[in-house]
C-alpha cells in the first residue's frame, strides 16, 4: 500500500498540535500523536475500500 502524502501545511499543523499539547503535558502529546496515527490508519483502509469498490464497479460494466 502506498504512504498517505500530505500538502506541507499539514505537517506544520501536527507539529503545532503536538507542541502545543506537549506544552500541557507530554503525556497528552503522546495521546494526541496516538489518536491520530489510529485515524490515519483507518482512513487508509477506507481509502483502500473506495479504491477497490471503484475498480470492481468499473469491471462490472
Amino acid at each position: 500500500m502506498k504512504p498517505l502524502r500530505f500538502h506541507p501545511s499539514v505537517q506544520r499543523d501536527i507539529n503545532q498540535a503536538m507542541d502545543y499539547y506537549g506544552g500541557i503535558s507530554q503525556s497528552l502529546a503522546d495521546r494526541f500523536w496516538l489518536e491520530l496515527q489510529k485515524r490515519l490508519r483507518k482512513s487508509r483502509l477506507v481509502l483502500r475500500a473506495i479504491t477497490f469498490m471503484k475498480v470492481g464497479f468499473a469491471d462490472a460494466i
